[in-house]
């Protein structure tokens, strides 16, 4: 279903007051601060690749891999930055250089401290009972200290390494930050989540993360901001509860909810999503994610 942002926060306010709703934070959040979305950052990642070749050996460098991935970004996003990762790991498991560091080095540089937005600060000032994000950035902890929740910020927040204390703190009903795709102050090369293989990897490798995840779907609606709607991790995730719940047709269970420029909605989207009990709240422009989320924050604003 389609919704207007006013039909949205009609139904998400009620259900917010009942504590039944969690927030999903994309990177189209962050972007306000000065960060890349997740395209740019892919193609940020082909050029990191590509000035890297200078600092090889001649018998290391790959310029050939290099140029098929510079043709190829635009048409298979997380395949060029699966391949060309999958290369960083090689050369960094033959030792003869710091691959690990020059990686942790850019992504630091591209996640370089940045002042929080406003909509950072309404994220955590409402009472969401959990706030998920897919971002490496640490602005809603930030944003969560500037505005005095100094627990959320610097004891409730988790990665999926961290699946024992999100089990925990969703059975304590404890409020806490989720970075699903892990943050910028756990760098590792081959376990960061960052190409189509990691998302593999993270349910394989984190089966308990998975199960506290499904759990939390299965208990809360959700509502994505900041999101495209095309992550192959979340579109697989949700499918997948989807088929095994018979989700389409159940009255009783939680929904989920995406903001999207009205641009992105068309019919198509509306219908797909539709199956998997998903409504879509056009926006007519950007700065209405702001309204959404001030009326919300308006209406349960979190205790300090």
């Amino acid at each position: 279903m389609k919704l207007t942002i006013d039909q949205a926060i009609d139904q998400l306010v009620p259900m917010l007051a009942q504590r039944k709703i969690v927030i999903f934070v994309g990177s189209g959040i962050s972007v306000s601060a000065g960060l890349p979305t997740w395209d740019e950052l892919l193609r940020k990642f082909v050029v990191f690749c590509k000035d890297l070749q200078d600092l090889l050996d001649p018998d290391e460098r790959f310029d050939q891999l290099i140029t098929d991935a510079e043709s190829q970004i635009d048409k298979y996003p997380t395949r060029v930055a699966s391949v060309l990762k999958e290369r960083l790991v090689e050369l960094q498991v033959k030792k003869s250089k710091n691959i690990h560091r020059a990686y942790q080095q850019w992504l630091s540089d591209t996640f370089q401290s940045r002042t929080p937005h406003e909509n950072h600060r309404l994220i955590v000032g409402t009472n969401y009972p959990q706030i998920l994000t897919s971002n490496y950035d640490m602005l809603l902890e930030e944003a969560a200290k500037l505005e005095g929740y100094r627990a959320l910020a610097l004891l409730n927040t988790f990665t999926y390494k961290d699946a024992d204390k999100v089990a925990g703190a969703l059975y304590n009903q404890h409020s806490s930050i989720i970075h699903v795709h892990g943050d910028i102050q756990d760098i590792v090369l081959d376990e960061i989540v960052f190409t189509a293989q990691d998302y593999v990897t993270i349910e394989r490798k984190y089966p308990g993360f998975t199960m506290a995840l499904q759990s939390l779907f299965l208990n809360y609606s959700v509502l994505f901001v900041g999101y495209g709607g095309s992550d192959p991790h979340f579109e697989k995730f949700v499918e997948d509860i989807s088929y095994s719940l018979n989700w389409a047709v159940s009255d009783c269970l939680p929904r989920t909810y995406l903001a999207l420029h009205k641009d992105k909605v068309g019919e198509v989207l509306s219908k797909y999503k539709h199956r998997l009990r998903t409504d879509v709240i056009s926006l007519d422009g950007y700065d209405q994610t702001t309204v959404l989320l001030k009326a919300l924050q308006h209406s349960a604003p979190r205790g300090k």
